[in-house]
């Protein structure tokens, strides 16, 4: 790295001793958002792989952000502490230089993988929730992905191999040495990703305006929305000090790197909770479902009647239902797998998937189904002896003639004639008619 002797020149006497520091706030910063994001990403996994077996492609590339996340934020506490990066460049001891420069390209670059993944994480996100839009649309994700992708493999090669030897780039030199403006570069990637930063967040915005959402979940979309712009503007604050340490007349790193660490911080891991939040839903409406779904009907309002969750996103069409009423129960049908129907009075089964955690309690498979009493034979009230020693052969079929009601309200006139079918009868031997018996109207 070249020493500029004209910014040196306008340095204060070193302080060795009691030098003026920033603080911890961004070992604080940073150790509380990796806590968290640790804590969320336990539950994401939790809940693609134990709950709605959904584990995809976004949630690989969240765990490959994680990954290089957390050796940032441990890199970062070495160098405040044992490299003093809290404090003004002039009272950096000259022989932590060389490795506070190797320690700056190893962060940058981690930062780079870390929210290259993230990004591709969200955009993963949106290609699913998408799938059903226009092509176009999908094309457009794809583009995106495919443009971080590559930017990020051109900003880790161009950071590699800035100065050529490469060992020229934290090797102290008065000389000019052979490196790129590593200023504008660090600059000009500031602006591009927050850029890409402020596409991807407005990239969804009009497919989810189109869901029609309950209250609380409106209200969670649209924090990660605002997550989203707090993500670029930390972005561009990033930028912003990336310029001041680089086009300072004093040259001032380490006090400015100080601030473009804990924007990169809040960048990093902000961005990271907003992809990881929509996979969470699942955990939240199984244990807790008050803050996820703003209908009082998602409340159990009796014990061992647990109520779902019914909004215009749940309910099923007339034609996946059948209603079954019995005395004291009714019991709902449901083709539709995808959401179950309370049976009324009786635990759920329980059930895997993105929807079987709209319900508060947990089923109970153990409950005995209720207990009927037996039909009982009604007997008579008399006591009657039946004779069952007739024989029935005995018996002849004679033909009759029977008439079928007339074609016409009022009585008919005698001119008025009315159609017969013949049937056959059994008739007792000494009851039977001589002839046919034929029935006429009066």
């Amino acid at each position: 790295m070249h020493i500029d002797l004209n910014a040196v020149s306008t340095w204060p006497p070193p302080n060795y001793v009691n030098p003026t520091t920033h603080g911890p706030a961004d070992v604080v910063v940073e150790s509380t958002l990796l806590g968290l994001v640790t804590i969320l990403l336990s539950i994401r996994f939790y809940t693609r792989l134990r709950i709605s077996h959904s584990f995809g492609r976004d949630d690989v590339l969240i765990f490959l952000a994680y990954v290089p996340a957390v050796a940032f934020v441990a890199l970062e506490i070495v160098a405040h502490y044992r490299l003093d990066w809290d404090r003004h460049i002039w009272d950096l001891p000259p022989e932590l230089a060389s490795l506070s420069l190797q320690a700056g390209l190893t962060v940058q670059i981690l930062f780079a993988i870390a929210a290259a993944f993230t990004k591709l994480s969200v955009l993963a996100l949106v290609y699913r929730i998408t799938a059903a839009a226009a092509t176009r649309t999908r094309y457009l994700v794809a583009a995106v992905a495919l443009i971080v992708a590559l930017d990020t493999l051109v900003f880790i090669f161009v950071s590699i191999f800035q100065c050529s030897p490469v060992s020229d780039m934290w090797t102290l030199s008065l000389t000019p040495q052979r490196c790129i403006d590593q200023g504008l570069h660090l600059f000009v990637a500031g602006i591009i990703n927050t850029t890409q930063d402020l596409i991807i967040v407005l990239l969804p915005i009009r497919t989810i305006i189109g869901l029609k959402l309950p209250a609380k979940q409106r209200i969670i979309v649209f924090s990660l929305f605002a997550g989203g712009i707090l993500v670029s503007v930390a972005g561009a604050i990033r930028t912003y000090f990336t310029w001041l340490a680089v086009y300072d007349l004093q040259k001032d790193t380490t006090w400015y790197s100080y601030d473009v660490m804990v924007a990169s911080a809040v960048e990093l891991f902000v961005g990271i909770i907003c992809a990881s939040v929509p996979a969470t839903k699942p955990f939240f409406s199984r244990y807790i479902p008050r803050l996820v779904h703003s209908s009082p009907r998602s409340i159990r309002r009796n014990i061992g009647s647990p109520q779902p969750i019914i909004d215009k996103l749940d309910m099923p069409s007339n034609k996946e239902m059948t209603a079954f009423t019995a005395t004291s129960a009714s019991i709902y049908i449901i083709n539709d797998t995808e959401r179950p129907f309370p049976y009324m009075g009786m635990g759920l089964p329980e059930r895997d998937g993105d929807h079987e955690d709209d319900y508060e309690s947990k089923p109970n498979l153990n409950k005995p189904l209720p207990r009927f009493p037996a039909p009982t034979v009604p007997t008579s009230r008399f006591n009657m002896k039946v004779d069952r020693s007739f024989d029935w052969s005995e018996t002849e079929t004679v033909a009759t003639e029977v008439l079928d009601s007339p074609r016409v309200h009022e009585p008919p006139t005698p001119a008025q004639t009315c159609p017969r079918r013949v049937i056959g009868e059994r008739r007792w031997p000494s009851l039977q008619p001589q002839g046919k018996v034929r029935q006429t109207w009066a």
